[in-house]
């Protein structure tokens, strides 16, 4: 019989994916945490410095933003925060896409910080076999009207460098469009999108 529990936990010492077990019946081995991919992009988070600062928030400091982010990773456990040293008042937020970065910062702003965000930057690697510089992939899934299908794959396969690898119709008038993008052909697509949508109708 499957039961529903709610615990309490300690953000110290208990982390997201640990395994329990009762005391009268233990685990000899902990299961295994799935691994997480790795993420994509990077953003630099710091304290709003200009003339406008203190009119859109009321947590300016930049010890306090860093504290909240840091307090984020407790549950998300796809978020990664550094210090940053180049600038000891920005903190280095890695996540995996813009759109889990974005739900972050309107969940701070909602609770009353104000911050300054760089745009994101997409995070490469080496190949330690070949030395060639490797970047993130990704699937891309679109629904759209047929009417519109041609407007999506032209916009995700010219200059943000995606490929088309499966196109499916219905009956109903829908298309679904599958894509093998790079992470950084993804940057800033979602308004880009809505903007050539808009025009068409």
């Amino acid at each position: 019989m499957l039961e529903i529990c709610n615990i309490g936990r300690n953000p110290e010492t208990m982390k997201v994916g640990d395994t329990l077990t009762s005391t009268d019946n233990q685990v000899p081995n902990a299961i295994d945490t799935p691994p997480l991919a790795p993420p994509t992009l990077s953003c630099l988070f710091g304290a709003n410095n200009g003339p406008l600062a203190g009119r859109e928030g009321t947590i300016v400091a930049s010890s306090r933003v860093r504290a909240r982010l840091i307090n984020e990773t407790d549950n998300n456990v796809t978020l990664t925060v550094e210090l940053c040293e180049a600038d000891a008042e920005k903190t280095v937020v890695f996540g995996r896409g813009e759109l889990q970065i974005g739900i972050l910062v309107e969940q701070m702003r909602r609770e009353g910080y104000e911050m300054i965000i760089t745009p994101p930057q997409i995070i490469t690697s080496t190949c330690p076999t070949t030395g060639q510089k490797l970047e993130p992939y990704e699937e891309v899934v679109v629904d759209v009207d047929t009417e519109y299908s041609g407007t999506v794959v032209n916009a995700l396969t010219g200059s943000r460098k995606g490929v088309l690898v499966e196109m499916v119709d219905d009956a109903q008038g829908k298309a679904r469009l599958k894509f093998e993008i790079p992470s950084r052909g993804l940057l800033g697509f979602g308004p880009e999108l809505q903007q050539r949508l808009e025009e068409q109708q």
